[in-house]
């Protein structure tokens, strides 16, 4: 007869269950229970294709849990076309990056911001 798997530990508390890497065995696994904010900066790429000021590039690195919202803003408005974003991606130590590319058109001037927000933390 199959031996019965363990069930849930009596008062215990269920936790985010993240899986490992298959790199990684569970017992190297670090207690992240509070969430990091992000290492940003912005740096200027230029473009080969087109005249003009070239591509703003915010690189969001760092960062834990996953889930992330980045936004550009000229002013107060904000900047949803000519925006492209990576997925968020693991970087195999439990946190996370992201390159999100603003395509500056020509005349369109320079955003002032790139605004970076989570459920726990969040750009000014």
């Amino acid at each position: 007869e199959p031996s019965a798997l363990p069930g849930p530990i009596p008062g215990g508390t269920p936790g985010p269950q993240v899986p490992p890497s298959p790199s990684q065995s569970l017992s190297s696994v670090p207690a992240l229970s509070l969430p990091v904010p992000p290492s940003v900066s912005i740096s200027l790429v230029p473009s080969s294709s087109q005249p003009g000021p070239g591509r703003l590039l915010c690189s969001v690195l760092d960062f834990y849990p996953a889930p992330i919202q980045v936004r550009w803003f000229q002013g107060q408005q904000e900047l949803s076309e000519h925006v492209v974003a990576t997925e968020v991606v693991p970087n195999g130590d439990w946190s996370y990056q992201l390159l999100v590319l603003l395509e500056t058109p020509p005349g369109a001037g320079s955003p002032t911001a790139a605004r970076w927000s989570t459920a726990a933390w969040s750009t000014p």
